[in-house]
């Protein structure tokens, strides 16, 4: 799908933080429910033989919040590792848009192994968050801000998410999709 340099996603969207950290900046827009895939989604609902196609709720994991000072922890999209639920709530509905911030195409397999590798990341920031399991010394010393930001600098990289896309590919083209032979990583566009 091409989308017009003059769209309003590119004026109105979100930035995706993850990518941005990552070098390669997504922006994201909600779009209306397509009235064209309203029958598909009928019929997915009623005998649940394939995902709705009108649900899109893995987009949220494009919005995760990188904040790293904990003091804003609970403000509106500040709370790390969470999407700002008010706008990007996990059970949402109707077309999401995603294009590059630069411009440069984006496939539907790169931004799907964007939105996994994001997921696993929404993991492993929950899970090593805090200071728990610390000896008192160490607990004195642990600085979350800090931590935050050296997670953001380690895991939001090109090179962790090269590694986590290419055994993605492996393994849908093991599944038997040959839709991602040809499949390059979005940092090679």
């Amino acid at each position: 799908m091409q989308v017009s340099k003059n769209d309003g996603i590119y004026s109105s969207g979100a930035v995706s933080e993850i990518t941005e950290h990552m070098g390669i900046p997504l922006v994201l827009q909600k779009r209306p429910r397509d009235p064209a895939w309203a029958s598909k989604a009928n019929a997915a609902m009623k005998d649940r033989s394939m995902p709705d196609p009108d649900e899109n709720g893995k987009a949220c994991f494009l919005m995760l919040s990188t904040n790293t000072d904990p003091d804003l922890e609970g403000g509106v999209g500040k709370t790390w590792g969470l999407p700002d639920t008010m706008e990007w709530d996990c059970g949402l509905e109707g077309s999401v848009l995603v294009v590059r911030k630069d411009g440069k195409d984006i496939s539907s397999h790169q931004v799907e192994a964007l939105v996994c590798y994001c997921q696993k990341l929404a993991t492993e920031m929950v899970e090593g968050e805090g200071a728990a399991g610390l000896s008192e010394e160490e607990w004195m010393e642990y600085d979350e801000e800090t931590e935050r930001k050296k997670f953001i600098e380690e895991k939001m990289c090109q090179t962790k998410f090269e590694k986590f896309s290419k055994e993605l590919k492996r393994k849908k083209i093991e599944e038997g999709d040959g839709s991602w032979d040809a499949e390059i990583s979005p940092f090679s566009v």
